[in-house]
């Protein structure tokens, strides 16, 4: 962090949304940071009314994680762009030497985004209630999964701003080796519904796999638990990410 002087002083606060990458919670948990789980909408409203007094604000979204500032905000590419040369600068060395640098010592999170788009929307609910339905009996979601599970629930959250509870925001299930499956609906696309599928696993050992290879068993259980194929009638999504 000291290649960014914005955060020469630490950070004191993390936000991170929920279809992000675990990456930001590994660096803070050791050294007992705060964090707020939250959504897009609850990031923005936290710069809205803070802005600069939340210097020390780090957030992770779904590029590198970027600090709570006055910039404008859906310019991230811009601000993930200079972020990345000021750290290459300040080392003196290439992206590849960094990444791995940081997977030796924290280990790797290996994450995709499968999107399945204008598929039926109320093919897309029953998906979700076939979801919502598995992950009320823990048990049996390991049982399927074979992996033990540390939470599964509809994610809902908090607002840092004005206290107010946003529900069914996506179901998800993170299991104790610290992959994670999450399901979330869209009404986003021009067409129907888009189902989104978001995978993750870690590995302390396994740096160097193809993501599609990392996450080949967490999406299988995926498929298993939701039996969404079948029923949106489609051999795969629509987009991979």
């Amino acid at each position: 962090m000291v290649a960014l002087l914005f955060l020469q002083g630490g950070f004191r606060t993390g936000l991170t949304l929920l279809r992000s990458a675990y990456g930001l919670e590994i660096l803070w948990k050791p050294h007992g940071r705060r964090k707020n789980l939250t959504m897009w909408r609850g990031i923005v409203r936290v710069q809205e009314k803070w802005g600069c007094n939340y210097k020390h604000l780090l957030i992770s979204h779904l590029r590198f994680s970027r600090t709570g500032s006055t910039h404008v905000r859906e310019k991230d590419g811009i601000w993930t762009s200079l972020l990345w040369l000021s750290l290459l600068s300040a080392q003196g060395t290439d992206v590849e030497t960094v990444l791995r640098s940081h997977w030796v010592q924290f280990g790797r999170n290996y994450y995709g985004r499968h999107d399945y788009e204008g598929v039926d929307t109320e093919k897309a609910n029953e998906v979700m209630r076939v979801i919502g339905d598995q992950i009320q009996d823990k048990k049996r979601l390991e049982d399927i999964s074979g992996k033990p599970v540390a939470t599964a629930d509809n994610f809902s959250y908090k607002d840092p701003v004005d206290g107010s509870v946003a529900s069914n925001q996506g179901l998800r299930i993170i299991f104790s080796d610290g992959s994670r499956i999450v399901w979330r609906l869209s009404g986003t696309g021009s067409q129907g519904a888009t189902v989104r599928l978001y995978l993750e696993s870690f590995s302390k050992d396994a740096l160097s796999l193809e993501s599609a290879t990392a996450l080949k068993d967490i999406h299988a259980i995926a498929l298993k638990l939701s039996n969404m194929h079948s029923i949106l009638g489609v051999n795969g999504p629509t987009v991979i990410t």
